[in-house]
């Protein structure tokens, strides 16, 4: 089946394949083009431009050497040949560059540069002939250089006319390409007017005709009058003819649907002539379901004031015992706090036992090790005893010396001197070790008396300290197994609290429960009472609208009447 959709689509289609090859086309010509600017640009253009610029270095090479041939290399006049020979550099360098950006054109550049070195050499004899023989000498070559300059002139003459023959080609095939283009472009305007009216006739002819026809038969259906046997006559392979076939079925619908209300409207209208016999009969009997359910009512409401004041009195003995087992977890919290207090001064005590045995042990060790490092200072007054018998040995050397100096004379006053220094050294030694005894004294008795008082802290660390620790470690045990049977006791009172509670609990429910069963059913009988009174309201309500139903069903007949079905 072909669909509307694809019939709409063609044409869309087949403009969009034309559009894009002609872009296609387009860019292909555009980049073809650009490729020619580029190449002319790049290549063409500076090949012209470097032609123009060897003419002119070959030019101003003869220049220079016939300037040089005619002034003979006057003083002033002498610089033609180092400027003809760095016009002769230049025209290689150019060469060489011509060469690099056109390798096909090798054959001529290299015939330029074979032609380019003869003449040159030959302008240069021609000159030396000028200058060193006159114009004798040098007319003799001035032939001979005229013919090399006309043959290389010529060439390059002929690589600057190719050059812009090149020029000229890739501006004549860029035309030749923008032509085409624009032939291009109007055929393709021209194919696109075309494919649009071919487009246009055929979506009318498949798509717009149809819908009309289609519209047509719709109105004709519509002013009927009610003939639903008329049916559209299209038969078509797409969503028009789908449309068609659909809406034949949705009248074939119709038909059948009014055939039904048609048959149900009289079913309908013996069934309200039934409904309004049972409603009759059903409001008898609610009048005497009435009068009952409220001689029910009156009876439970006293059954429910009586188990309300039961029910008061329960909830004040639950209030009282589940005070009690209030207090009850009040004491059994109070003895774990108690229990968990002593646990921490056990722990805690235990803890500081174990921190004054390891200081006792440490200062022991400390002490002794002390102890035996102040016996060094007896050393110190070995050393003084020392030291002092040595300032005796120094006076009596002293001495001798001072003898020996008199018997000398004045030969020996400097050993005098130097024997009165000792001897004033020896007695300063004497004084000093003397108050080192001193001191060396004084550090022996406070060691001692250091010894004595670490001692007797250490004992008192020992036989006090560490007992009183004990006794904090036991009296904390005795603390916890008093708090865990004060713990026992109140968990045991409150357990029992708690099953008294819950019997009297059950009991405070099964007088709830009571109660409101009661109030349950006196509110039940109540409601039945006025149930039953709107009940027999809405009887007579629905005895009314049975009439209305069978008035309108009445209507529908008459209406569904009108349809040919």
């Amino acid at each position: 089946m072909k669909s509307i959709r694809v019939k709409m689509l063609l044409p869309v289609f087949v403009m969009f394949v034309l559009f894009v090859g002609f872009m296609i086309i387009q860019v292909t010509a555009i980049t073809n083009n650009l490729e020619q600017v580029k190449k002319m640009h790049e290549k063409y253009f500076f090949t012209l431009s470097k032609a123009e610029e060897l003419k002119l270095n070959v030019v101003q090479v003869q220049q220079w050497l016939t300037d040089i041939s005619a002034t003979r290399a006057a003083a002033g006049f002498d610089d033609g040949f180092d400027e003809a020979e760095k016009y002769a550099l230049n025209v290689k360098r150019i060469t060489a560059q011509l060469l690099e950006i056109n390798p096909e054109k090798a054959v001529e550049i290299n015939d330029i540069e074979k032609k380019f070195n003869p003449y040159y050499a030959t302008g240069k004899r021609m000159a030396h002939a000028y200058i060193e023989g006159g114009p004798d000498n040098g007319n003799l070559l001035m032939e001979e250089f005229d013919s090399t300059a006309t043959a290389i002139n010529d060439i390059v003459d002929t690589f600057k006319i190719a050059s812009t023959e090149n020029i000229q080609n890739s501006i004549i095939k860029i035309e030749h390409s923008i032509q085409n283009t624009i032939i291009l472009v109007i055929a393709s305007i021209a194919l696109a007017i075309i494919i649009s009216i071919i487009s246009w006739i055929y979506l009318t002819k498949s798509i717009v005709n149809p819908i009309l026809m289609v519209l047509s038969k719709l109105k004709e259906m519509a002013n009927s009058e009610g003939d639903l046997t008329k049916q559209i006559d299209i038969v078509r392979q797409d969503e028009i003819g789908e449309l068609a076939e659909n809406f034949n079925l949705m009248q074939d619908s119709f038909r059948k649907i009014i055939s039904i209300i048609n048959n149900e409207s009289t079913h309908v209208a013996e069934k309200v002539f039934i409904t309004n016999e049972t409603i009759n009969q059903l409001s008898a009997l609610i009048e005497e379901v009435s009068a009952t359910t409220e001689e029910l009512s009156a009876g439970m409401e006293e059954s429910a004031a009586s188990t309300e004041e039961m029910s008061a009195s329960a909830l004040e003995i639950e209030s009282a015992i589940e005070s009690i087992s209030t207090k009850a977890q009040a004491g059994a919290e109070g003895a774990l706090l108690i229990s968990e207090r002593a646990n921490e001064l056990k722990t805690k005590a235990v803890f500081s036992k174990e921190t004054a045995t390891n200081i006792y042990r440490t200062t022991q060790n400390k002490l002794v090790e002390a102890i035996e490092r102040s016996k060094a200072v007896e050393k110190i007054g070995v050393l003084s005893e020392s030291i002092l018998q040595i300032t005796s040995q120094t006076n009596l050397l002293a001495l001798n010396a001072a003898i020996e100096a008199a018997r000398a004379g004045e030969a020996g006053r400097g050993f005098s001197v130097v024997a009165e220094e000792i001897k004033k050294l020896a007695e300063n030694s004497k004084t000093d070790v003397s108050e080192i005894q001193n001191v060396t004294s004084i550090v022996v008795d406070s060691v001692q008396n250091l010894v004595t008082t670490s001692e007797e802290m250490l004992e008192f660390i020992s036989n006090q300290v560490i007992n009183d620790y004990e006794m904090l470690v036991v009296t904390g045990e005795q603390y916890n197994n008093d708090a865990i049977m004060v713990n026992d006791m109140t968990a045991d009172f409150r357990t029992k609290s708690e099953e008294i509670m819950a019997s009297v609990q059950t009991v405070v429910r099964a007088i709830n429960e009571i109660a409101l069963a009661s109030n349950e059913s006196a509110s039940g009988a109540s409601n039945i009472a006025e149930k039953v009174l709107s009940i027999s309201e809405r009887s007579h309500n629905v005895e009314v609208q049975t009439q209305e139903v069978k008035a309108s069903t009445d209507k529908l007949v008459e209406m569904c009447s009108k349809y040919r079905v």
